[in-house]
């Protein structure tokens, strides 16, 4: 899809755009807007926990953040914020809380929106405050298990030292009933419960030992943290403003993509390229439809530099290439239906013409719309009807009796009356040949190809055929009718695009800024 066709489509479309915009905006419209609500943002760096001696328990941060919005998100721990609140079970007072990571950090922004500006800022607290004690709660249950085995150790030990004990004091009884003070030593008296008793005191102090350096080296430490408690509530802007500039924008993308859909699928034709392909031509140039062009074509070619000026030199040039130096040349301008710009384009091309001196005679054949002779009446002058006359009595024909003048010298009129028309397939030939030799180009305005026999039989005998097609309600099968009547060669056929009034006038303040 060319450039051209995209900006061709939306000009020719441009009512698709604004109307899909309009109902974009209708849901923000219907919001209601009476009910003003506040926010207030909490900051947290969440960050994977770690030991006393640095060892990351988490192999990615930024994946970890991602995890802890979900515990964030999660249903649980808005469950235990409306308990902390001691609100109603049912209550969507967390509905509104919303979870943010900053892009490449570990910062997280927590937000509530609220009617009441002083629940905003309470559920903001509640939400970072819970999060956090649920954070220690879980590194508190990681170890939970290790220090239950310590424990269970310490008192298998001291079970057994007792035990340890005990026997050394039974051993130790009878030395005591003497009462002489004099007991020996307990080596001697029970060495095997001695030693058990030194082996178990070891072996506590190794485990005692081992759970205070479990404790202090492998206590996980919770390194998220509240950077930012809950702000002050601000006020926000109304959701019914968001929702309607979001859809102001959403209905003019999906309007650009239907109108470049229906201009993709529509059988009329939208820009030069799809003139082409219909033609099988090159399309020589685009007459823009300025008011000049509209009320005085005669002088269009006048006006300066600008893109009508360039096609009326390329067309007048490409058509003296088709004729012939030995005899006038003749320019059959005709359309694919009626209104498409052909007696516009006739008028123009002759103006082209007589500014570099030639003498131009420009011949209406239009027998439907005579637009031409409406614009040049020739009353008191035969016109057509003389012309005709005189070839069929094969006398001279006289000019004064047959040309009416133009405001621009060098130009004349060969127009018709109200009468019937007179020009048919049988004498066109000899008409145009006739014709030609009252100036140095003849330039026939046929209007719509299909609607005369005549014209077509004026298209085979002339040097060149200006093709003007309209960009505007001109469908694709008609223009290719016009153009297979031509006949299989083409070389003689220059296609001009006549662009609507509102797209000309556009184009000319853009060119004038």
């Amino acid at each position: 899809m060319e450039l051209s066709f995209v900006i061709k489509a939306l000009q020719r479309r441009w009512w698709v755009i604004v109307l899909f915009s309009l109902l974009g905006a209708v849901p923000g419209s219907l919001v209601d807007t009476d009910q003003q609500e506040f926010q207030s943002d909490a900051v947290l760096l969440v960050s994977p926990p770690t030991t006393s001696q640095n060892t990351v328990f988490f192999g990615d941060p930024d994946r970890y953040v991602q995890s802890q919005l979900n515990v964030l998100r999660s249903l649980s721990l808005a469950a235990r914020v409306v308990e902390g609140l001691g609100a109603d079970p049912d209550s969507r007072i967390a509905a509104n809380t919303t979870f943010r990571q900053i892009n490449d950090t570990d910062v997280v922004i927590v937000s509530t929106t609220h009617p009441d500006a002083a629940l905003a800022q309470t559920i903001t607290q509640a939400f970072v405050d819970t999060y956090i004690a649920s954070q220690r709660e879980s590194a508190q249950a990681v170890q939970a298990d290790d220090i239950e085995a310590f424990d269970a150790r310490i008192a298998a030990i001291e079970s057994e030292l007792a035990a340890a004990n005990e026997a050394i004091a039974e051993a130790a009884r009878p030395y005591l009933s003497f009462g002489d003070g004099a007991v020996p030593n307990i080596d001697v008296i029970a060495p095997d419960a001695a030693a058990d008793r030194q082996l178990l005191i070891d072996e506590l102090n190794l485990v005692q030992t081992a759970k205070n350096d479990f404790e202090l080296l492998a206590r996980l430490r919770v390194n998220t943290e509240i950077v930012q408690n809950a702000s002050q509530p601000f006020l926000v802007e109304s959701s019914s403003s968001v929702l309607i500039v979001g859809g102001y924008i959403l209905g003019a993308m999906l309007g650009v993509v239907v109108a470049l859909v229906w201009a993709q699928f529509s059988p009329y034709l939208i820009d030069e390229v799809s003139v082409s392909e219909v033609t099988g031509q090159p399309v020589v140039g685009t007459l823009a439809r300025s008011r000049l062009l509209r009320t005085n074509p005669l002088l269009a070619s006048q006006q300066g530099r600008g893109r009508v000026p360039q096609t009326l030199a390329q067309l007048a040039v490409r058509s003296e290439a088709l004729g012939s130096v030995s005899r006038p040349l003749v320019i059959a301008c005709i359309g694919p239906r009626a209104g498409a710009g052909a007696t516009t384009t006739a008028l123009a091309l002759a103006g082209r013409f007589a500014q570099q001196g030639s003498l131009v005679t420009v011949l209406d054949a239009d027998d439907r719309d005579r637009s031409l002779s409406r614009r040049h009446p020739s009353a008191g002058i035969g016109g057509l009807i003389e012309l005709v006359d005189c070839v069929e009595r094969e006398s001279d024909c006289e000019a004064d009796r047959v040309l009416t003048p133009t405001e621009l010298g060098g130009v004349n009129v060969i127009g018709q009356g109200e009468e019937q028309s007179v020009l048919r397939r049988a004498n066109a030939h000899a008409v145009v040949r006739t014709a030609a030799l009252f100036g140095d180009v003849l330039i026939i305005d046929g209007g719509p190809l299909l609607g005369s026999a005549a014209v077509i039989e004026i298209c085979r005998h002339a040097d060149a055929i200006v093709l003007a097609v309209p960009l505007q309600k001109q469908h694709r099968g008609q223009l290719a009718d016009v153009v297979q009547q031509l006949g299989a060669d083409r070389s003689k056929l220059l296609t001009v695009v006549n662009e609507p009034l509102s797209q000309g006038f556009l184009r000319g303040l853009l060119q004038r800024r």
